[in-house]
C-alpha cells in the first residue's frame, strides 16, 4: 500500500486501506488501532454511509471471536466499529452487540433483520430502539420478539393496537401492562377471555373509566385489588371497594392518591392495622386523621404517621417520646423534624435513634459535634457519612479506632486533604480503597496507587471521577482485564469532556491552554476522539508546538517511534515497515486539521531531521506492506 503526501498538497492516494489497518494492529494496542483505523475510514474518499463499515469489517475478521465479542459489548467502542460488528458472522458477537447500551439506531436497524430470533428479541427490548424499528418487529414471526415489542415504551400506538389482537396471550398481556397503550386498546382488552390480561388492564393507569366500570363487575378479587390502587379508578368505584370484605382490597383503596376524605376517615377506623397504616402513609390524609392515628395501638401505624411528610410538628413531638424504638427512629429520620426534637432524640438511650439523628441532613453542627464523640461506633459512622459534617469533625474521626468509621470518613467528599493523605496509607485495605475513590484525593497520589499490589486499589483509582490522564494511561496496560476496560472507558469519557470544554471556550473567545489546565495529551486525545471543524479554530489558541502535539498523539496511540538520537544514528530504521506504517497512521488523521505547510514531509523533517545532509524531504513516501 502506497501513501503519498506531497509538500503543499493535501491530496492522498490510498491503494490498499485494509493492508494499513492490519499493519497498524501489529504496532499499536487495541485502543489505538481501533481509533486510528476508524478515523482513517472516516477520511476515506469512499465515506458513503452504505460503504463505510465494509473495509473495517474485513479488518475485524482478522481478530479472534473473543476479541470481537469484547469490542461489541464495550460501552466505549465507537459507533462506526459497532456498525461493522452488526454484520459479524458469529452469533455471540451479534448478541453481545445487541446488549450494548451504547448501540446506535443504525446497528439496531440491522440487528432487527437478523436471521437469529434471539438477536431480534434483544434488539426489540433495547431501550434505544426507535419506533420505526419496533413497528417492523411487531410483525415478526417469533412470539418472543413480539412480546418484547409489546412491552417497549417506544412502541407506537398503531403497533400496540395490532399486537392487542395477537394470537398469543402473553403478547396481549404485555400490551395490557404497557402504560403507553392507548385507552381504546385497553378498553378492548378489558373484555379479553384471559384473566391475566384483564388483571393487567385493571392496574394500568391509562385504562379509561368506562373500562374500569366494566371490570368492577368482574367476580375476581385480584381485579378488584388492582383497581383499588389504580389512580384512574372513579370515586364511586373506590367507595364501593372501600366496603369490600378483603382487607387487601381496602388497603389498596387507603393508599390510593384519589381516595376521598370520606373514604380516608372511614378506613382510618378499619379493624385491620395494615389498612390504617396505608391511610397514615397516604400523602393526602388530613392532619385531623393523622392526629388520631398517632395514638393508634399499632406501632406500625404510628411509624407510618411519623414518616408522613405532612405530619404537623406537634404530632412529631409527641411521637418523639414513643415507647417503640422504630417510631422514634422514624422521627429522627424525617427531614421535617425540627432541631429541638433532634436535640431531644440525640440524648436517646437507643444507639439506632442517635445514629438516625446523626444522619439527618438538618441536624445542627453543634449536635453533630456531640454525636461525633458518642461511645457507640454506629453513631460515629453515621456522623462520618453525613455530607453536612464539618471538615474539622471529619479530621478527628479519621483517627478513630474503628475501621468502619475511618472508611466512612474516607468516602465523604468533605474530608480534608490532610486526612485523605493519612487514610490512603491506612492499615485496612477497605479504608484505603474508599480514599482512592474519593474525588478529592490528589492526582499524584492516584498516579502512585496505579502500581498498588491490590487490584481493588487500582480499580478504585480507575473509577475515581478526577483520576488524572497519566494514571489512566498506566491502567490501560494493567494485567487485570476489568481495570483495563474501565480505564479505556474513562479515557473516552475524558475526551468527550475535554472536547466540550475546548469548543465552549473557543466559541466564547476566551481561555488559554494553561488557564483551562489542559495538557498536550488532553489536546491530542481530543483530536483522536473527536475530529471536528472546531479544532481548526480552537487549536491556535491552545497549541504552542505542533511537533509536541504530534508526539503526544504518538504516545497516546502507543506507537513505538525511536528517539531523535536513535533516528539519527539508525537511518535504516526509518525504512522499516512498522515505523512507516505508524507514522502514516498518526499523520493521516491530522491532515484534516493542519494546514498545507505542515504536510507529511514537514512533520517528518521537524521530528527526525535526516542525518548527514540538509536536503529537504520535499516528498515523503510511506510504504507499508
Amino acid at each position: 500500500m502506497d501513501v503519498y503526501a506531497k509538500q503543499g498538497n493535501m491530496d492522498m492516494i490510498i491503494c490498499d486501506r485494509n493492508a494499513l489497518l492490519r499493519a497498524l494492529w501489529q504496532v499499536i494496542d487495541e485502543t489505538g488501532a481501533v481509533l486510528v483505523s476508524i478515523y482513517l475510514l472516516r477520511h476515506s474518499p469512499n465515506d458513503q454511509a452504505g460503504n463505510r463499515a465494509r473495509p473495517l469489517l474485513q479488518f475485524l475478521c482478522g481478530l479472534d471471536d473473543e476479541m470481537r465479542k469484547a469490542i461489541a459489548g464495550d460501552l466505549s467502542s465507537p459507533p462506526l466499529l459497532l456498525e461493522a460488528l452488526a454484520q459479524d458472522k458469529n452469533i455471540h458477537v451479534r448478541l453481545a452487540l445487541a446488549r450494548n447500551p451504547s448501540i446506535t439506531p443504525e446497528c439496531l436497524h440491522r440487528l432487527a433483520k437478523d436471521e437469529n430470533r434471539d438477536v431480534r428479541k434483544i434488539a426489540a427490548g433495547h431501550p434505544n430502539t426507535p419506533p420505526e424499528i419496533l413497528r417492523h418487529l411487531a410483525e415478526d414471526e417469533d412470539k418472543g420478539v413480539r412480546y418484547a415489542v409489546a412491552g417497549h415504551p417506544n412502541t407506537p400506538p398503531e403497533a400496540l393496537r395490532h399486537l392487542a389482537e395477537d394470537g398469543d396471550w402473553t403478547v396481549r398481556d404485555a400490551v395490557a401492562r404497557n402504560p403507553n397503550t392507548p385507552p381504546d386498546t385497553l378498553r378492548r382488552l378489558a373484555d379479553d377471555e384471559k384473566l391475566w390480561i384483564r388483571l393487567a388492564v385493571a392496574g394500568n393507569p391509562n385504562t379509561p373509566p368506562e373500562a374500569l366500570q366494566r371490570l368492577a363487575r368482574d367476580k375476581d378479587e385480584g381485579i378488584h385489588q388492582a383497581m383499588a390502587g389504580n389512580p384512574n379508578t372513579p370515586a364511586e368505584i373506590l367507595q364501593r371497594l372501600a366496603e369490600d370484605n378483603g382487607f387487601w382490597i381496602r388497603e389498596g383503596v387507603a393508599g390510593n392518591p384519589n381516595a376521598s376524605l370520606g373514604i380516608l376517615r372511614h378506613l382510618a377506623e378499619d379493624g385491620w392495622s395494615l389498612v390504617r397504616e396505608a391511610v397514615a402513609s397516604n400523602p393526602n390524609t388530613p392532619q385531623e386523621i393523622l392526629q388520631r392515628l398517632a395514638k393508634d395501638d399499632s406501632s406500625l401505624v404510628r411509624e407510618a404517621v411519623a414518616s408522613n411528610p405532612n405530619t404537623p410538628q406537634e404530632i412529631l413531638r409527641r411521637l418523639a417520646k414513643d415507647k417503640e424504638r422504630m417510631v422514634r427512629k422514624t422521627i429522627a429520620d424525617n427531614p421535617s423534624t425540627p432541631p429541638e426534637l433532634l436535640r431531644l432524640l440525640a440524648e436517646n438511650k437507643d444507639e439506632e435513634v442517635r445514629a438516625a439523628v446523626a444522619c439527618n441532613p438538618h441536624t445542627p453542627p453543634e449536635l453533630i459535634q456531640r454525636l461525633a464523640e458518642d461511645k457507640d461506633e454506629m453513631v460515629r459512622v453515621a456522623v462520618a457519612c453525613n455530607r453536612n459534617t464539618p471538615p474539622e469533625i471529619l479530621q478527628c474521626l479519621a483517627e478513630d479506632e474503628h475501621k468502619y468509621v475511618r472508611e466512612a470518613v474516607a468516602d465523604n467528599p468533605n474530608t480534608p486533604l490532610e486526612s485523605l493523605l493519612r487514610l490512603v496509607e491506612d492499615e485496612n485495605m477497605e479504608v484505603r480503597v474508599e480514599a482512592a475513590h474519593n474525588p478529592n484525593t490528589p492526582s499524584e497520589i492516584l498516579e502512585r496507587l496505579t502500581e498498588d499490589k491490590h487490584k481493588w486499589m487500582r480499580m478504585a483509582v480507575a473509577d475515581n471521577p478526577n483520576v488524572p490522564f497519566d494514571a489512566l494511561q498506566k491502567l490501560v496496560k494493567d494485567k487485570e482485564g476489568d481495570i483495563k476496560k474501565r480505564a479505556k472507558a474513562r479515557i473516552i469519557a475524558l475526551a468527550e469532556r475535554i472536547g466540550v470544554d475546548i469548543q465552549t471556550k473557543c466559541l466564547l473567545g476566551e481561555g488559554t491552554r494553561e488557564g483551562m489546565n489542559l495538557t498536550l495529551d488532553d489536546l491530542a486525545l481530543w483530536l483522536i476522539q473527536r475530529p471536528s471543524h472546531e479544532a481548526t479554530v480552537a487549536l491556535p489558541a491552545y497549541l504552542s508546538s505542533k511537533r509536541d502535539l504530534l508526539g503526544a498523539i504518538v504516545r497516546l496511540c502507543r506507537i513505538p517511534l525511536p528517539s531523535l538520537e536513535d533516528a539519527q544514528r539508525h537511518s535504516l530504521y526509518k525504512r522499516s515497515a512498522k515505523y512507516r506504517a505508524a507514522v502514516a497512521a498518526v499523520y493521516m488523521p491530522l491532515m484534516t486539521w493542519f494546514d498545507a505547510q505542515m504536510c507529511a514531509s514537514h512533520l517528518l523533517r521537524a521530528m527526525y531531521p535526516p542525518s548527514g545532509s540538509d536536503g529537504a524531504m520535499d516528498t515523503a513516501c510511506v510504504v507499508a506492506s
